[in-house]
């Protein structure tokens, strides 16, 4: 139960009261007077002499009644009990008051870290900066980008191809109905890569060529990322030889839907495979490939007997 003196405001001669009868047997005690600035004396004892003159006296009242409860010289009300810090008695609610501040403060920081996007106006100069973009991958695609998101997917079918199917790089922008290639990855620019391949001899004195005249472990795959074939080209000096470019190791169709007649005096394109095939590429010492195929072979089908010399361009780009 809290206890709570009663407001008692009295007159000099009328200042001995003593409490009710009925408050005795609940703990009360005889209640203090304040007279003034001058002293702190019980109603019992009060006079004219300790109190000054007579409307000074007033109780102290609507506080709690406490064991330490006793009059203090002026100025000591607010210094501490035993601790001797000062405001003692104030130091309980500014110790929560800041401690909330300081649980605020750090979750502000933790909230202000995370990641979020930032709508930036006018002119950034970030010439100094660097920017990380985010990665994923087409198996396990972002859900609801925003419209303009960039992500650099490490699945894809070819460098800079935004499909799915492979473990190559693709930096892709989602357009808000599909992703599409951002910068390098298209057939132009300079990341293409072209192999040439060349078989016979034009002159005159050279003979015409066999079937068996292939060029196997062509075109090896040192510039320490994916090459991804997107166009075969075959040139003769005479006749129509076909030829048939493969994947080493790889079966007839692994780089073309099937044989490409070379043109005469003229290049003919062949039609490149739907899924674009990739030549993997040899280690920095160019001689290990951790990953077949690295090579292509370039096969004669049927060298016609009359052209001499053939030229076989492939192009991809990495």
């Amino acid at each position: 139960m809290r206890l709570v003196k009663p407001t008692l405001r009295v007159r000099l001669h009328s200042c001995r009261q003593d409490p009710p009868a009925h408050s005795v047997d609940r703990g009360w005690r005889r209640p203090w007077v304040r007279c003034g600035r001058s002293a702190s004396v019980r109603l019992g004892s009060c006079s004219r002499q300790a109190c000054g003159h007579e409307d000074s006296i007033q109780t102290r009242h609507d506080t709690p009644l406490r064991a330490d409860d006793v009059p203090k010289p002026q100025g000591q009300d607010d210094v501490a009990e035993n601790d001797g810090t000062v405001g003692a008695r104030r130091e309980p609610a500014v110790r929560h008051l800041m401690r909330f501040m300081v649980v605020l403060f750090i979750a502000a920081a933790c909230f202000g870290q995370g990641k979020q996007n930032v709508v930036q106006m006018g002119f950034v100069d970030a010439h100094e900066a660097n920017w990380i973009p985010p990665t994923s991958t087409f198996a396990s695609p972002p859900s609801s980008p925003a419209t303009g998101s960039v992500y650099v997917f490490t699945d894809a079918s070819a460098l800079g191809t935004c499909a799915g199917g492979g473990g190559a790089l693709a930096t892709c922008r989602w357009s808000g109905a599909a992703w599409a290639a951002v910068g390098g990855g298209s057939s132009t620019g300079n990341n293409v890569r072209e192999c040439v391949v060349i078989i016979g001899d034009p002159g005159a004195a050279s003979a015409v060529l066999a079937n068996d005249n292939d060029s196997p472990a062509a075109c090896g795959n040192t510039w320490a990322t994916d090459w991804t074939i997107t166009s075969v080209a075959c040139w003769a000096n005479a006749g129509s030889p076909t030829v048939t470019p493969i994947l080493t190791a790889g079966s007839a169709t692994s780089i073309l839907t099937g044989s490409l007649t070379c043109g005469t005096a003229a290049w003919a394109a062949g039609t490149v495979q739907g899924t674009a095939p990739v030549v993997h590429s040899f280690s920095a010492n160019g001689a290990t490939c951790s990953s077949t195929p690295c090579t292509i072979d370039t096969d004669i089908t049927s060298a016609g007997g009359t052209a001499k010399y053939i030229i076989i361009r492939i192009t991809g780009t990495i």
